[in-house]
């Protein structure tokens, strides 16, 4: 990311696939450049190329945000319940959720970079488009 422009990332689970990626707002001049260090970073996942630093950072973060569904107002808590016994038809509780991010290795990281890259890719957005580049050009 750059002063003025952000990079956020992006993951919706499904039971038998889903979405992963990152979202860029800012400067439409700082979108390329952004896009393609983000690209670096997941090919670079998909290489093996993580440290037991960034995992273990990663790791907590996760289990932070997850603790924070169940942990936050009821009206949070009832939503993310919710939406596991929908999606699933049982749900997980915080400790569970912890304990299953733990387990991840680095091979599963880049298991699932590799998958990413190998996708076609997908470019949405909105604002000026003209400085913009394509999904082919990152």
């Amino acid at each position: 990311a750059t002063a003025d422009t952000a990079a956020t990332s992006l993951d919706v689970s499904y039971t038998d696939s889903g979405l992963i990626g990152f979202t860029i707002s800012g400067k439409a001049s700082d979108v390329k450049p952004v896009a393609q260090k983000g690209i670096e970073a997941l090919k670079s996942a998909a290489s093996g190329q993580i440290s037991a630093e960034a995992l273990s950072r990663a790791k907590k973060a996760a289990i932070v945000a997850a603790d924070s569904k169940f942990y936050g107002n009821a009206d949070q808590t009832i939503n993310e319940v919710a939406k596991q016994v929908l999606a699933s038809g049982k749900y997980q509780t915080s400790a569970e959720i912890a304990t299953a991010i733990s387990g991840v290795t680095a091979d599963d990281v880049a298991k699932v970079a590799k998958l990413a890259v190998s996708s076609k890719p997908s470019v949405v957005a909105y604002g000026n488009l003209q400085l913009l580049p394509y999904a082919d050009e990152l």
